[in-house]
């Protein structure tokens, strides 16, 4: 196993370490750490983690404890209940290559592959979809500032 690295690229809450069993800036870099490493998606792991450390990492004992894949999907099934919105999250490993026609886009043309939908709130509108750009960086498109035709489906 390798360390978990802390992901102050994603948020800065504690450049000095992680830290777990109440609801701080310690444990808000441990969870979205934690997010990162399992979504495979920073912006998933931004837009979760304070809910994920208030649901997960907030209540681990001070000593000796583990989060298995079966743990995170259970914690994520009991946040679902509480917050049935994020039954729209979706992290995709293959997610499908899509090119960016909206004329008013930073990147418009170019092909990308889908990441994530990441829902924010209730409301569809909210929802972010993450795209991975030709250089690995990933960028973040939400319904709200563009319009849904902007991202055809390569074919």
């Amino acid at each position: 196993m390798l360390p978990l690295p802390l992901r102050l690229d994603i948020v800065n809450h504690s450049p000095i370490g992680f830290a777990w069993g109440y609801s701080g800036s310690g444990p808000a870099q441990l969870a979205v750490a934690i997010l990162a490493d399992w979504m495979g998606c920073d912006h998933a792991a931004r837009a979760l983690h304070q809910r994920f450390k208030a649901a997960a990492i907030a209540c681990l004992p001070e000593k000796h404890w583990s989060l298995t894949d079966d743990d995170l999907v259970r914690i994520f099934e009991t946040m679902r209940k509480e917050r049935p919105w994020l039954d729209r999250l979706a992290v995709l490993e293959d997610g499908p290559t899509v090119q960016i026609v909206d004329r008013y886009a930073e990147h418009r043309g170019e092909f990308v592959t889908l990441v994530a939908i990441v829902p924010h709130d209730h409301s569809e509108t909210n929802d972010e979809a993450v795209v991975s750009l030709q250089d690995g960086s990933q960028l973040s498109l939400y319904r709200d500032q563009v319009s849904v035709a902007m991202l055809h489906v390569r074919g």
